[in-house]
């Protein structure tokens, strides 16, 4: 996946939506973050149900992870989370 500078402003605002605020709460806010900004387009429907898919495969793995890639998942969730209830 290629993060494209021209669409991350669009990736952060997505975050403080209703679409965003329910993918943070639902665990699946890194995933909408990503797709946004590579893609430069909201997913539809089918779209987030891959994302959310996605998001909970990554949450089961992260078990096996090391510490300091789970712990950077974790901040970045939660960074996340903050923007979209207009923390940050």
């Amino acid at each position: 996946m290629s993060l494209k500078s021209e669409h991350i402003g669009k990736a952060y605002g997505s975050l403080r939506s209703e679409l965003g605020r329910r993918a943070c709460r639902e665990g699946w806010g890194i995933a909408l973050f990503d797709h946004i900004a590579s893609n430069g387009a909201w997913p539809d429907t089918e779209e987030q149900d891959r994302l959310r898919r996605s998001a909970a495969e990554i949450a089961a793995e992260k078990a096996t992870w090391p510490e300091s890639s789970r712990n950077a998942h974790t901040r970045r969730a939660e960074r996340m989370e903050r923007i979209a209830n207009g923390l940050e």
